[in-house]
């Protein structure tokens, strides 16, 4: 056998009893990271799922990221609820008979806002306002230093053996979003803690002002490391003032879950109830996003009453601008809703022109005359 081919087996070279020790040790540690030909591993279990489609496994951690203000506390309230109640909308809790510990760490608001997030989770599931339930504690974080924070977190998960813990914020565990080092620490501590105590982490994190991509270094060490990663995008209906909450799984390391879409419902005072995330129905999206389009369908017709003529970019908007007495920015941004929803589209001239039918019949119109 040639120099380059031969076989070094353990114990050649050693010429004392401390190397020899040594060795043993590196082959003891180096044989608890092998994986052999006859192991067997089940299959991650997870915790929620949709449609028959599992995520959000334990052992794992996952993120939600949405711009400021983007319903992202809400999302993880539902979700939560989900867990601990056994269902919220079409989501459910993979184990019926078992309900898991959740630990929920609030990093931003203040205590007021998290005693209504604690409020709503006993809301949803019928529980009474003034009982405590160990199956969900939240902890309020803001009034501490970012390094005492994450001790907390990470005291809890050793102490409290909890299944699921959600952070809302993860950016406040540490000084700066953009520190590699303390970066890289805070994810690889919460990977060591989800390994050892066999819970799932959930974290929150701002995305870059119009991207989907999180925040900094944190976000990048956080991107390389989770199961699965959920946006989230507020959209505000400019006439009607309606808001929903558009979700949209955007990585997973399973298989892809459908999106969804969630508003909050509001109680009227004299009912003492909670306002609480409520998931729509394909039918009521639909029902929502026709009368978005019929709404802005009429408000476009006012500025494009011939139904043939093409109108430029610059004169819509400018007649948009005095006629719904709004800013420059803003008759634009109202131009550019109404061309991604479709109710104007752009001609070969370059200009527009107002559609006439909403497009699901323009898609059945076009369906109807393909030759098959």
């Amino acid at each position: 056998m040639s120099e380059d081919l031969k076989t070094y087996m353990p114990g050649d070279g050693i010429t004392s009893k401390s190397e020899q020790n040594e060795e043993e040790l590196a082959l003891t540690f180096l044989r608890g990271l092998q994986l052999l030909a006859t192991d067997h591993y089940d299959r991650p279990e997870f915790t929620l799922e949709q449609k028959g489609v599992g995520f959000a496994p334990l052992g794992n951690i996952m993120a939600i990221c949405a711009e400021m203000k983007n319903g992202k506390t809400w999302l993880m309230l539902s979700l939560a609820s989900a867990l601990l109640h056994g269902k919220w909308g079409d989501v459910t809790r993979c184990d019926e008979d078992r309900v898991p510990r959740v630990l929920w760490f609030d990093t931003e608001q203040d205590k007021y806002d998290t005693m209504l997030i604690l409020r709503r989770i006993h809301q949803m599931g019928g529980w009474g306002f003034n009982v405590d339930h160990p199956e969900f504690q939240i902890y309020n974080l803001r009034d501490i230093r970012f390094d005492k924070r994450r001790e907390a977190v990470m005291l809890a998960i050793k102490w409290l053996k909890p299944d699921i813990v959600f952070v809302d914020g993860i950016r406040d565990l540490v000084q700066s979003v953009n520190e590699e080092q303390e970066c890289y620490e805070l994810i690889n501590d919460m990977m060591v803690a989800t390994a050892q105590y066999h819970c799932s982490i959930w974290c929150v994190l701002h995305v870059n002002p119009n991207s989907e991509k999180m925040r900094g270094h944190l976000g990048t060490e956080l991107g390389n490391k989770v199961t699965d990663v959920f946006n989230v995008k507020k959209e505000k209906d400019k006439n009607s003032g309606n808001i929903t909450f558009q979700v949209e799984q955007v990585a997973a390391r399973h298989r892809d879950v459908d999106g969804w879409t969630f508003m909050i419902r509001d109680y009227p005072k004299e009912m003492r109830k909670y306002s609480e995330p409520v998931m729509l129905t394909t039918v009521e999206v639909k029902h929502v996003e026709e009368n978005r389009w019929q709404r802005m369908h009429e408000i476009m017709k006012k500025y494009m009453p011939n139904e043939v003529k093409s109108y430029s970019f610059t004169e819509l908007r400018n007649a948009i601008k005095a006629g719904e007495s709004i800013g420059t920015k803003k008759a634009g941004d109202l131009l550019a809703e109404a061309q991604e929803i479709r109710v104007i589209e752009k001609c070969l001239n370059g200009k527009f022109r107002l559609k006439q039918k909403a497009p699901e019949n323009d898609m059945l119109e076009e369906q109807s005359e393909t030759p098959f």
